[in-house]
């Protein structure tokens, strides 16, 4: 792969921290304090931001995933949060574009450019363990009938209006061939939200609950085959995860950048702490883990254009990702001492947001065992010594 990008993603990438710097980081205490922002999506929507992922042919910018991994990151080092309503977004819309029917595709693309999708999976007492989900389709003379309640929604209750929801609709068959996505939206009658989470990171991103009582989806609206749902589910993890990457590149941007402006301006020990060996140690390891990131985010979206095998590439880089994320904030919590722990100081809210990327898209301990099993019964070549 080329690791230059073009003159238009240049452009593109200039821009996004242009908007970033003057339309989201002067609102990072309000966004701390009160969540998610709706004004902020509508001027990302404004922008063109939201559309990225949507095909030109349903008005968006049909950017690939390169690009959009290069504008979560630039997001990220701003605001994670923000970044992480994107993520979901365009994860859902990838979603659309793969199975979605012509029929569909016109019915939903185009309002993806301004409001936002999510995918609901994850259920109170159903998340790696897809076998113990609850929420059912029937269909009937008129659609489907869904009943249900889906937990942890990226984006849910207060940022998007539009669903895909992953239901069972043969439970005689086992796991992974009895689920079927369907799409509907927040002012179907059958649709109730539910509460919000208090994350003590991601902020700008809320997740929250809904509630399906009989709520009556066409079948127009179901996505892909009956009992292709769970295909769908892992296809949207794997778009999700290198994205997720990406975000973990943001925070370690951040933590770079705020650990190097501080070095550079504070006195110890009669000069300035850029000049001693353990601070050195710690920008060192932030900046490996960050470069190493990067490595992993680029060639998993670059694989995913080439429409070749990515799997283990996009689980890598989610989990590596966080892992590098948290270790580079806590890096700079510890270059900045007591102030670190401070929230008067940039640095404590890049721990809380990196921990989270730890538990979305996949928990820590699931995508360590994915990277084992790949490494072990996969025979790809590179798995060779």
């Amino acid at each position: 792969m080329d690791f230059k990008f073009t003159d238009e993603q240049e452009l593109l990438r200039k821009m996004i921290q242009k908007f970033a710097e003057k339309e989201i980081a002067p609102r990072y205490e309000e966004i701390e304090k009160e969540g998610y922002q709706q004004d902020l999506t509508d001027k990302m929507a404004d922008v063109g931001v939201v559309g990225i992922a949507v095909p030109e042919a349903y008005g968006g910018a049909g950017y690939d995933f390169v690009t959009q991994t290069m504008v979560i990151a630039e997001l990220a080092k701003v605001n994670p949060g923000v970044a992480f309503t994107l993520e979901a977004h365009w994860k859902a819309i990838d979603q659309l574009v793969i199975y979605g029917s012509e029929e569909i595709k016109a019915r939903w693309l185009p309002r993806a450019n301004r409001e936002l999708f999510t995918f609901g999976q994850t259920e109170p007492a159903s998340g790696s363990d897809a076998s113990t989900q609850q929420t059912t389709a029937v269909q009937t003379p008129d659609g489907w009938l869904l009943n249900g309640n889906k937990a942890f929604l990226t984006n849910g209750v207060k940022a998007a209006s539009m669903y895909l929801i992953l239901a069972i609709t043969s439970p005689e068959k086992d796991t992974e061939h009895s689920r079927t996505v369907f799409i509907l939206d927040n002012q179907n009658p059958g649709f109730e939200n539910g509460r919000v989470e208090d994350f003590v990171g991601m902020r700008g991103c809320p997740v929250g609950d809904i509630y399906l009582s009989d709520a009556l989806v066409p079948d127009i609206d179901r996505l892909g085959a009956i009992d292709q749902g769970m295909e769908i589910g892992h296809n949207a993890h794997h778009t999700a995860r290198f994205l997720m990457g990406a975000l973990a590149a943001g925070i370690q941007d951040a933590a770079l950048k705020a650990s190097i402006n501080y070095i550079q301006e504070r006195e110890l020990f009669g000069g300035k702490m850029s000049h001693l060996d353990g601070i050195k140690f710690r920008i060192s390891d932030i900046a490996m883990g960050l470069h190493a990131t990067k490595l992993i985010i680029y060639q998993a979206a670059w694989l995913r254009d080439q429409e070749v095998d990515h799997k283990m590439e996009t689980t890598t880089a989610k989990l590596f990702g966080s892992d590098q994320a948290l270790k580079a904030a806590n890096h700079a919590m510890q270059i900045f001492g007591a102030y670190g722990y401070s929230k008067e100081y940039p640095v404590e809210h890049l721990w809380r947001d990196a921990k989270a990327l730890q538990y979305a898209e996949g928990a820590y301990e699931k995508l360590q065992l994915d990277i084992a099993n790949s490494v072990l019964f996969e025979s790809r070549e590179e798995f060779m010594l």
